[in-house]
């Protein structure tokens, strides 16, 4: 089957947020070729949304970034990007959309635009900004079918997905869409500053590990809600 499109979600905690995401998947105009869940948590309730492209892997996998890596292994033959459990589709179209733009840029990594989300507030990343080099949307980053798979750094326990696309980037290219595919859902590892946060930044570079610091100072502070209002307030629209 030609231009294939592979969902990987990873899961470890809440089953409602895991049926959310889910939930989104099934409700798609057109559907996604696999959705391979790789979870932490066995719960029954979870097998009631199956359809015959939902594929689980219940595993005791040793970090997110090893769950991703053993989505990765079983997905190199697909158009592959990660939607992780609690993070959902922006619409019933955003599978047909990236049909679409995977059938023009076939052996390309495609960018698109992820909203932010925490409770009622939305960030929306704003054009310019967008159209950086150094931009890219996690949970909208699709990657091409692979001869050579690009793993996760398993030593990192939060920058391992920027280091993973700018690595895909290099060896594939980039086409960045000014469409909205998919809202991540904020207060999760990688937009919650903690002391392993701050240590993971360290040792990528002074500079990283500093902003970091300021960032749970800040966070200590005031609520989330206006901490997040303050950190995207430059480079995104709030909504």
């Amino acid at each position: 089957m030609k231009n294939k499109i592979a969902i990987v979600t990873v899961h470890a905690g809440s089953t409602k947020n895991l049926i959310k995401t889910i939930d989104s998947i099934n409700n798609q105009f057109v559907k996604p070729d696999l959705h391979l869940i790789v979870s932490k948590n066995y719960d029954n309730k979870i097998l009631l949304y199956k359809k015959k492209y939902n594929k689980f892997i219940f595993k005791k996998d040793k970090s997110i970034y090893n769950a991703m890596n053993i989505g990765l292994k079983l997905t190199r033959d697909y158009f592959l990007f990660f939607l992780n459990s609690g993070d959902y589709l922006y619409s019933s179209n955003s599978i047909k959309i990236i049909k679409r733009f995977i059938n023009l840029y076939k052996n390309k990594c495609i960018n698109f635009k992820t909203i932010l989300e925490y409770k009622k507030k939305r960030f929306l990343i704003k054009d310019q900004f967008f159209k950086k080099k150094n931009f890219f949307s996690h949970p909208s980053f699709i990657r091409p079918p692979v001869n050579k798979l690009i793993f996760y750094d398993e030593n990192f326990k939060i920058l391992s997905d920027g280091i993973w696309m700018n690595d895909n980037k290099s060896a594939y290219g980039i086409k960045k869409i000014n469409s909205i595919i998919t809202v991540h859902t904020l207060g999760g590892v990688s937009t919650n500053p903690t002391f392993l946060s701050i240590k993971d930044n360290l040792r990528f570079s002074f500079q990283s590990g500093f902003k970091e610091i300021i960032k749970y100072i800040l966070k200590i502070f005031i609520n989330k809600t206006k901490y997040y209002e303050i950190i995207f307030h430059k480079n995104y629209l709030i909504k």
